[in-house]
């Protein structure tokens, strides 16, 4: 009994942030799990639609100060010396969740250049696609399809967004071919938009494959 309560006392305290580990003590990550719940399209869409419209993934405005990040209020983030703090990461994180996918919030960084160094160097997880219109018909199945920019080693600051259930792909004149669209959040949150849109360069696309 006791030692079950001094279990939940510090999983309750490592989940806000207080407990402080010891490299032994380090939490092994979370083997994937299979999708649970095989979503439509249409129950996809909405599911992704309402995540994107959450406030907490509105974009942050700070001023660097000598120690410390100081808040500023959204309407003096065009202050030149404004430091914007985005949210993609976390959006991608919760939404691998839905999917039974836990292990990105259990990397020493979850940033977005981390997540797509671990898609490239864990295949046999997170199998990568040949091109925009093999992303779009694994997402209109409600299979979790991840587009991202990084380098392999994670030290690219990158950007991940979640490809969209949409079959009806954008054409793109910076690319010269047709995009899929995108759940994206960060710069800009947005759904429906074609890849286009979030990227600067045709961005790497990946494919979660659960464990059976």
């Amino acid at each position: 009994m006791r030692e079950g309560l001094i279990k939940l006392l510090l999983a309750s305290a490592h989940k806000l942030g207080h407990q402080e580990m010891r490299p032994d003590e380090a939490v092994e990550p979370v083997a994937p799990r299979p999708v649970v719940t095989q979503f439509t399209p249409v129950q996809y869409r909405e599911m992704l639609m309402a995540e994107v419209a959450k406030a907490e993934y509105l974009p942050q405005f700070y001023l660097k100060t000598e120690n410390r990040l100081v808040s500023l209020d959204s309407s003096e983030g065009k202050r030149e010396d404004a430091v914007k703090v985005t949210f993609c990461n976390h959006f991608t994180r919760n939404v691998a969740k839905w999917h039974g996918w836990n292990n990105f919030e259990h990397m020493d960084r979850d940033q977005a250049g981390e997540m797509v160094a671990y898609m490239i160097e864990h295949k046999t997880i997170w199998k990568e696609l040949p091109d925009q219109e093999a992303a779009m018909g694994h997402a209109c199945k409600g299979e979790l399809v991840i587009a991202g920019d990084g380098t392999p080693d994670g030290s690219a600051t990158g950007h991940v967004a979640i490809v969209a259930p949409e079959a009806e792909m954008e054409k793109s004149a910076k690319w010269g071919c047709k995009v899929a669209k995108l759940a994206n959040v960060g710069k800009e949150n947005h759904y429906g938009k074609g890849a286009n849109w979030s990227f600067r360069d045709k961005p790497r696309l990946f494919l979660y494959i659960p464990s059976a």
